[in-house]
């Protein structure tokens, strides 16, 4: 039996939902093992990756897994069609039956590893900033090139393709965008041997059309008989030419560190072991337009059949596309609650808050008085909402990026928000093993009614906090949630209220007690993709001072 506790308290709560992290610092919530990670490029293949190897029969059973994503129509759930255990043991492609939205949880039940232990978990996951391409025609690359992803700079292609070379490029191809000079790594891992002309590289092309102008440095198989990759490199200096080698003579290495630079129209490759320390393969100038896309691709050299390549480590210095673009922050009070809306841009945007700016004076203890200690600004850890995805409501009336903040959280007056650029905003970062994800601390929820009471119990209407599971509740297959309220202590006693939807007066279940000064609700599967809010509120049959009042607490135990 696993838990996870969130306190009323507001000084803890306050420190659940706004915490000082990096902008990748994703998982709020220790977990007891990180087992489990989830990413797509494309939506339709979802690569989970655990830290263990695995078991081949329970790993591929699509019945052990579940996915949940927003849609168009809010929450939905995906059916797994097919989950193949890749080659290193540890990675599953989940091929799911339509594209999930932008955000989505994966739920993994008697998935077993080696050692015959069940690595029951849950991972929130997103879709990748890279883009993911075709280059050919109808028929060639076949197969067509497919990405498995679990983390933001590794990935595997798998891809048919006749070549990469010659007047026309017949491949796969994974990337980003940048414009003006750059500089692009990456870590090549794996190339299967289906022919001795397969290819791996790290490529620069001035568009996905086949007979682009591009620049690439990259691998071919282990040569039999020779027992080493072949390294080399290509350049196509204007439009359906054919692409020539630039360096001489292909050298042997084995597979390893690829890195490209472009100063001006210069274009500078080099190989490497270790990603520090660099062997210069050859420049050549090409003259190509500003913005160029950046990335891996991938070709079989044999059409009718696949190559998979390994990549690590991928990433791109320079300016991306849309790097200029700032959104306009939109600040409103709906209901105590601050409600911030931005514009989506090519490169996201996340809240940051803050409530002490300096304002002068001479504090030398930090403060508001002390004009030399900068604000501590924090992300904050609430779900970010698009309309595009979730549709509008009275807190989100028009199309935009939404964050609505409970002004509770804040014990000062003043409230100061800005945006901060991001990679990617991800809206549920609290992750609770094995299978809750829960949103947001949603402040302070009160009964509506004169009488101060919640399910027929009298409350002091000062101690009640809602627990908002604003997405989705993953429950494994024959297993319960109890949600029970603990470590008030006597004489305080507490209830515990499920609320659907978010509802002031509909609500399935509601507890207490006079004798164990307990809460306690369990319901099983048939609730698992419902939204719901959880308050917990302390009684009013005895006597108290606030000073004495310890913690509320919801405890959240899977069974």
């Amino acid at each position: 039996m696993k838990n996870y506790s969130i306190s009323a308290n507001s000084s803890l709560n306050r420190s659940l939902a706004i915490i000082l992290i990096s902008a990748l610092a994703l998982c709020l919530a220790p977990r007891l093992r990180a087992e489990m990670s989830a990413r797509s490029v494309d939506g339709t293949i979802i690569g989970v990756h655990f830290s263990d190897l695995l078991d081949d029969i329970t790993s591929t059973d699509t019945n052990n897994y579940q996915v949940f994503s927003k849609g168009a129509s809010g929450s939905a759930v995906f059916n797994v069609t097919n989950a193949t255990l890749m080659p290193d043991g540890q990675t599953v492609a989940l091929y799911l039956d339509q594209p999930v939205g932008e955000f989505f949880a994966v739920g993994a039940n008697n998935v077993f590893n080696n050692n015959g232990s069940n690595l029951t978990d849950t991972a929130t996951g997103y879709l990748g900033e890279l883009f993911n391409s075709n280059i050919g025609n109808s028929s060639d690359p076949n197969p067509v090139g497919q990405v498995i992803s679990f983390s933001r700079n590794s990935f595997q292609i798998a891809s048919g393709g006749t070549d990469i070379g010659g007047t026309n490029d017949r491949c796969h191809f994974v990337y980003t965008k940048a414009t003006g000079n750059f500089e692009m790594v990456a870590q090549v891992t794996r190339l299967d041997l289906t022919d001795s002309g397969s290819k791996v590289c790290l490529m620069a092309r001035e568009s996905i059309s086949p007979g682009s102008r591009m620049v690439a440095i990259g691998f071919t198989p282990i040569i039999p008989g020779i027992g080493t990759n072949r390294l080399f490199t290509l350049t196509r200096t204007n439009t359906n030419i054919n692409a020539t080698n630039f360096t001489g003579d292909q050298q042997f290495n084995a597979l390893g560190w690829l890195r490209m630079t472009r100063t001006n129209n210069t274009f500078t490759v080099y190989y490497g072991t270790n990603g520090s320390s660099w062997t210069t393969a050859g420049s050549t100038n090409v003259t190509m337009s500003s913005t160029l896309s950046l990335g891996i691709a991938v070709a079989s050299h044999t059409n009718g059949h696949t190559t998979t390549a390994g990549i690590r480590n991928f990433g791109v210095n320079g300016i991306r596309a849309g790097q200029g673009v700032v959104p306009t922050l939109s600040v409103s009070i709906v209901s105590n609650n601050v409600v911030a809306k931005w514009q989506r841009t090519p490169l996201d945007f996340a809240v940051q808050v803050t409530d002490t700016l300096p304002t002068g004076g001479t504090n030398s203890t930090g403060g508001n008085g002390n004009t030399n200690t900068p604000p501590n600004w924090g992300y904050l850890m609430l779900p970010i909402f698009d309309t595009t995805l979730t549709g509008t409501n009275v807190f989100m009336p028009t199309a935009g990026r939404y964050m609505t903040i409970p002004m509770r959280l804040f014990s000062n007056s003043q409230m100061f928000v800005r945006l901060t650029q991001v990679e990617k905003v991800i809206p549920d970062p609290v992750s609770v093993t094995p299978g809750i994800v829960l949103s947001q601390a949603s402040g302070n929820i009160f009964p509506t009614n004169a009488a101060g009471t919640l399910g027929g119990f009298g409350i002091y209407t000062g101690t009640a906090l809602g627990i908002t599971n604003g997405t989705y509740i993953i429950c494994p297959g024959g297993s319960s949630y109890e949600f029970s309220t603990t470590g008030t202590g006597d004489p305080v006693r507490t209830v515990l209220q499920l609320r659907k939807s978010g509802s002031l007066t509909a609500f399935p279940a509601s507890a207490g007690s006079s004798t164990d000064y307990k809460g306690k609700i369990t319901f099983a599967t048939s609730v698992s993709t419902t939204n719901y809010t959880f308050v917990v509120a302390s009684t009013n049959n005895v006597a108290y001072k606030s000073s004495d009042l310890n913690p509320l607490t919801i405890t959240i135990n899977i069974r």
